[in-house]
Formats: structure tokens, C-alpha cells, sequence
């Protein structure tokens, strides 16, 4: 059995292989306006990988609540 990060390292990589998105996360894009809202957001904004990195560090942070 997998480990979770061992588990999104091998759907990226089945992404990357495909030229498309991983395959975990098209469904949980679509069911969710606000997603796709934040994704362009982030686009057309020119985020970075640290504001990346902070978005999802903070996201992180709900766990230990």
C-alpha cells in the first residue's frame, strides 16, 4: 500500500505523462466554482510558488485544529 504522499507523487506523475491534470483532480475541480475562480485568479495574477507554497501551508494548518 501506498503512503499518501507516495500516492500524489505517482498521480502526478501519471498527469505529467498524459500532458493533463492529475487524474484526482479534475472531478474536485469542477464540482467547485470557487476552485476554478481561485485557479484563474491565480493565473491571471502571476502567482508564485511561494504564495503557492503559503496558500497551501496555511490550508495545512486546519489539521492540527
Amino acid at each position: 500500500m501506498l503512503s499518501d504522499e507516495d500516492e500524489t507523487i505517482m498521480l502526478n506523475l501519471a498527469g505529467k505523462k498524459r500532458g493533463e491534470v492529475a487524474p484526482d483532480l479534475p472531478k474536485y475541480i469542477m464540482s467547485r466554482e470557487y476552485v476554478s475562480a481561485a485557479l484563474r485568479t491565480a493565473r491571471d495574477l502571476d502567482a508564485s510558488e511561494e504564495e503557492w507554497q503559503q496558500f497551501v501551508d496555511e490550508l495545512k494548518k486546519r489539521k492540527g485544529d
